[in-house]
């Protein structure tokens, strides 16, 4: 199986640069927990950008790269991206150190799950 991870745009970091951060830790430890052991990933689009917008998106290559493959975005802007394009995909939380929703340990355990179903 074929899967594709979706995220928004890079990150920042304080210099302004594209950042390490944990996001794609926690991304790569919830594949590990589903087994998953290779995937592919793009962004929406390729600017760092505070304020992003749906026009800015790259629509065309977005649906041209996402054909074949289980379509996973994380957060609610390239699931917004991936739902005007009419693409099938499951919608997780992004996994940023900021997502205030993984403060209860218990809700990490029902997006792995409900990832689970959804790759089955």
């Amino acid at each position: 199986m074929r899967i594709l991870v979706v995220g928004m745009n890079p990150a920042a970091g304080k210099s302004g640069r594209i950042a390490k951060n944990s996001t794609f830790d926690k991304l790569h430890r919830w594949m590990d927990e589903v087994t998953v052991k290779h995937f592919s990933f793009i962004n929406c689009f390729d600017e760092i950008c505070a304020a992003p917008k749906l026009n800015m998106v790259d629509f065309e290559r977005l649906s041209s790269v996402s054909n074949d493959y289980k379509v996973l975005a994380l957060g609610g802007f390239a699931s917004a991206a991936l739902n005007r394009l009419k693409i099938e995909h499951h919608r997780l939380p992004h996994p940023s150190p900021r997502n205030r929703l993984f403060n209860d340990k218990n809700f990490e355990k029902i997006v792995i799950k409900q990832l689970k179903e959804f790759l089955v």
